[in-house]
This record gives structure tokens, sequence and C-alpha cells, in this order.
């Protein structure tokens, strides 16, 4: 609490009281300076009970038009102060953090009006998430002796991220999937799949359920107790190199496949499954979010995947020849007919492909799906990410998640449709196409596997029409 103008005018004539009543021996002007300072202490110690008072009482509401925005776009904030058992004036500050481009407007609030309402602006050029407006409130006694200054905690959460494409293709060789993509446990009673412990046999359990060695162990009937599968772990891995950034502003196939992935957020979400979130850039493991259910779990989720961004410094990787097992017996095959140095020289490395053994340690994407499924044991549903730059790593990296009986759902980005959109360049994008379609099939035919392609639908139709004009 602070002195105003007044509340200091008033302290400056119990002082000079104070100092002529000590100076010329004035009694009456010390009893004078006590009686102005008695005064001041009982006004000083009112206001501070009628401010404590107020702050308690005073609701502040805040409304905007929306809590998604985009970059530069201006959005508007509607304040409201009820203020109906205030019986001071109260000075209502609207400021914001650095960065933020706002109205920074005072609004004075009537004690007379039970409800004051005011509208403020502001414009934020850089995407993340903010709390918006920072309010401070400034009470003043009626008096007009005293004033405090206090910061108000209501503010909005608003979430500026770049544009998001409106034309999402999903689906499977050119045709819409429509559903959902995880089938959910169905969580009716019965015996379950998930073994517990044991316990002893009571009348009335099946004997299937008899646990022969701990029943010879104790010599007494034990069975084995069950648990009902009803809860569904997902696990999220999103490729965030700089290869998923290829394509205009605002219509990568990052921006694609983030959409994607904030609907399956919010699929899980309304079924209240336990949730974690990893993220691989050129790096390696960039971020990573262990499993959890909460409100906060699923907000954090959100905010990481509206806040990818390109990596800076990051290099994008070339689409690199599929190498593997697969690779060498074709490539054996050819040499084989021939005789001559050349042959003699590569054929003793392809004459038993059975035992190349495929290294992928190095590679980001690939070593981070194994050590999670290594650690965590991945047996609920995971889903996957990425693009078709890295045709063999993500295809192991697959098989890694469902070594443990896993299901796995794969979201993947054609490179030939984030490119060019001439008309020339759509015949070449089909031809790509139709390889990606043969990538795309080759994962989904693993099982427990679905993968499908995620793509401009506009730019997916174009290229088609084109591929079946030549046709």
């Amino acid at each position: 609490m602070r002195l105003t103008r007044r509340g200091y005018g008033v302290a400056a004539v119990a002082a000079t009281l104070l100092v002529v009543g000590a100076a010329a021996e004035r009694p009456l002007a010390l009893v004078g300076a006590g009686t102005v300072c008695a005064w001041l202490l009982v006004a000083l110690f009112r206001a501070g009970r009628r401010f404590a008072a107020t702050d308690d009482s005073l609701a502040l509401a805040i409304t905007a038009d929306r809590r998604r925005i985009q970059p530069n776009r201006e959005t508007e904030f509607r304040l409201s102060v009820d203020s109906a058992d205030a019986n001071h004036p109260i000075t209502l500050r609207v400021g914001w953090p650095v960065g933020v481009d706002g109205d920074a407007r005072t609004v004075s609030v009537d004690p007379r009006r039970s409800v004051t309402e005011e509208t403020v602006t502001c414009s934020i050029p850089v995407a993340g998430t903010y709390d918006l407006p920072r309010l401070s409130c400034t009470y003043r006694s009626a008096d007009g002796l005293f004033a405090q200054d206090v910061s108000r905690e209501e503010s909005l959460e608003l979430d500026v991220t770049a544009p998001s494409p409106d034309d999402i293709h999903v689906g499977a060789g050119g045709d819409p999937f429509v559903g959902t993509y995880g089938e959910h446990t169905s969580g009716q009673s019965g015996t379950g799949t998930n073994f517990i412990d044991i316990r002893r046999y009571v009348p009335g359990d099946s004997v299937s359920r008899i646990d022969w060695n701990a029943t010879a162990r104790f010599r007494e009937p034990y069975v084995r107790e069950f648990e009902n599968e009803t809860i569904q772990r997902t696990r999220l891995f999103v490729d965030n190199r700089a290869c998923m950034w290829e394509g205009p502003q605002g219509r990568t196939k990052a921006d694609y496949l983030r959409e994607v992935l904030l609907g399956v957020l919010t699929q899980i979400e309304e079924a209240n499954d336990p949730v974690g979130l990893t993220v691989v850039d050129d790096d390696g493991l960039r971020t990573d979010l262990d499993f959890g259910d909460s409100a906060f779990q699923y907000r954090d989720c959100r905010r990481t995947l509206t806040r990818l961004s390109k990596p800076t410094g990051g290099v994008a990787s070339e689409s690199r020849t599929t190498v593997g097992p697969e690779t060498a017996q074709r490539a054996a095959g050819l040499l084989a007919p021939r005789d001559d140095a050349f042959a003699r020289t590569l054929m003793p490395y392809f004459q038993a492909p059975e035992s190349y053994v495929l290294r992928l340690d190095s590679e980001p994407l690939f070593e981070t799906v194994r050590r999670k499924a290594v650690v965590e044991k991945l047996r609920g549903w995971s889903v996957l990410c990425t693009d078709d730059t890295h045709p063999q790593e993500t295809r192991e990296a697959v098989k890694q998640l469902v070594e443990n009986g896993g299901r796995v759902t794969v979201f993947l980005a054609p490179s030939a449709l984030f490119e060019s959109e001439s008309a020339d360049d759509a015949l070449r994008a089909y031809d790509r196409l139709v390889d990606f379609e043969s990538f795309r099939k080759s994962i989904d035919v693993i099982p427990n596997v679905r993968a499908y392609e995620v793509a401009p639908s506009t730019q997916l139709q174009s290229v088609l029409d084109a591929g079946q004009r030549r046709r």
C-alpha cells in the first residue's frame, strides 16, 4: 500500500506541526500532529481492510473470439469487471508481454455500476502459447489518501500456430478413409487377458484357471487372477527431421501430419487413455513425454505438436536407395549371368544374402523406436508419422514396434505431392506416387499394421487425373 498525493499532503501537515511544536515549544501543535497521525493510521487500517475485501470479491471475466489464431492476426478480448461490493474507485490496467502488440489500456471501474465491460485487441507475430492479457488493479480509498496495486491472475490461454491445411486426405491407394484409426478395447467384463497374480481357489472358479504349478507348490488349489484390458496405452512417434518440412509454408508434410495427429490425440483424450509422445529430429531424440492420462498430459502433447518447427541448421535428407536382403538377392541375380572381372569382384559380397545384417543404429528414427520398444515393451497402440524419404528405416522401425504384439498405425506423407504443381511435374509425380504406393503396401502387409497416406486432397486428385489421362 502506498500514499497518494493527497496522503503525502496530510503527512506533510503532520510533519510540519510536529517540527513547529518541537522547535517553538508549542504543545498545541504537538497535539495536532499526534491527532493527524492517529487519524492517518486509522484511515490506513480501514483502507487495508476494504482493499482486501474488494480484491476477494472482485470478479474479472475474460473471453476471446477464438483461442487458436494465426501469427499477426488480430484477436479481440472482452473484459468484464463485476465490482458490486466495492465502495471506492478502482482502475484496471491491461498489459501485454514482450513480443505482443496490443492495446495498453487503463480502464476506470465505476463502483456505482455493478458490471464494467471493455474490449481490447492484440496481435502476436511469433507462434507459441500465451497467457493473455496481463491485468493489474489499482484500488484507491474513498478518502483519497491511500492506493494499492494488485496483480490479477486472470488470463486466457491463446495458441498461436501456423496456418493449418484444410484439404487433408487420409486414405489408402488414393481412396479416402472414413472412420477411426485405432480400435479400442471393449471394456466388457470377463476373465481378461492380462495376468495379475494368483489366489486361493474358491467354489465357483473355473477349473481352467487353476495354476497347477502353484497348486503343487502350496499343496492347495490356486487360480490365476486376470485383469480386463480396458485401457489402451498409445505412444505417438513423430518424425520431425528437415525432410518433413518440404512444401509451401503452412502446407508442408509436417503441417498435414500434425493435423492428423491432433485428431488422433482428441480421440485418445475422449477415451481417457494414457498417451506418450516421442519426437525425433536429425540429431536424434528431441522430445519424450512419458505415458499419462491427465488433462495436463493431453495439453502438453497438444502444445508440443502445435509448436513443432523446422530443425535449425538441419539439411533436408535425400531419398535413399532401399538396402536390405532383398536388394542383395536382386543384385546377385543380375551378376550371376555375367563372367567378367566386374562380376567376379562383386559376386562374393552377394553370394550369401541371407547373412546380410541391416545396420540402422545410426538412423535417428529407427534407433529411437528400437530403444522405446525395448524399454517400454510397447504392447498397446503405436502411431508413427513420417514420409517416404527413408523407406527401409521406416519398415524396420515398424517391425520393432510389432515385435511385442502391439498394433501400429503409420501415417505416411508422399514426397511427390509436396513439390511443384505444374502439368509436367504431375506426370512425374504420378510415377513417384506409384512407387510410394508400393512402399505403403509393403508396410501395410506387416501383421498388426495399418498404413495410410496423408496428403493434400487437391494435389492428390490432380496427380491421379494426370496419370489416368496418360493411360
